[in-house]
């Protein structure tokens, strides 16, 4: 019976893909405390890595001020972009990016 590619890569690294995938969302809490924030997850954006201990990916969501009910976290100047980045050293750090959308002519 063929193994599944995540039985296949735990058997490799020892490192189960749910510990890795606990592992990065640890990083993105780390990073949004060291600012003060929280960071409310909306969903993957992609841009996929995996190595021997992180399951990466760019995440969306709302970064506010700890203490801030999620429910009013979830505003548009809330909305963030967790983008992960490897250093020159090899580590990997989170970086939370604002991309603001052209308006159009009414101002929306």
């Amino acid at each position: 019976m063929a193994r599944s590619a995540a039985e296949q890569l735990q058997k490799e690294t020892g490192v189960p893909f749910s510990q890795k995938e606990e592992n990065y969302t640890a990083l993105i809490k780390a990073t949004a405390e060291k600012q003060g924030c929280v960071f409310f997850e909306d969903s993957g954006e992609g841009r996929d890595l995996e190595t021997d201990t992180l399951y990466l990916e760019d995440v969306s969501g709302w970064l506010a001020p700890i203490g801030t009910p999620e429910k009013d976290a979830k505003k548009d100047e809330n909305y963030r972009f967790a983008e992960w980045k490897k250093c020159e050293n090899g580590e990997f750090v989170v970086e939370f990016k604002r991309y603001d959308l052209p308006k159009n002519e009414t101002g929306y």
